[in-house]
């Protein structure tokens, strides 16, 4: 399972942007395993105070992207 809070699981899966892949683990629409863990410990593991580089965050952003186009494609789609 991702490292997010139940809450967290609760809004993703009711906005349609949770899935499962091929090995059955969970991962946000869009986006493969690794790159599903990276989002979450970006977006909802921060430390406050703590510093992201541009690049890191630029990363991130496309990350992101990425994983509301499919989301928003796949919400189209029903």
């Amino acid at each position: 399972m991702l490292n997010i809070n139940e809450s967290e699981r609760t809004k993703l899966t009711a906005s349609q942007a949770l899935t499962k892949d091929a090995e059955g683990r969970e991962v946000l629409v869009g986006l493969n395993h690794e790159e599903s863990q990276l989002y979450c410990e970006y977006c909802y593991a921060r430390v406050p105070g703590s510093h992201r580089s541009s690049d890191t965050s630029n990363h991130y952003l496309l990350l992101g992207e990425k994983h509301e186009t499919a989301r928003l494609k796949l919400s189209n789609a029903a």
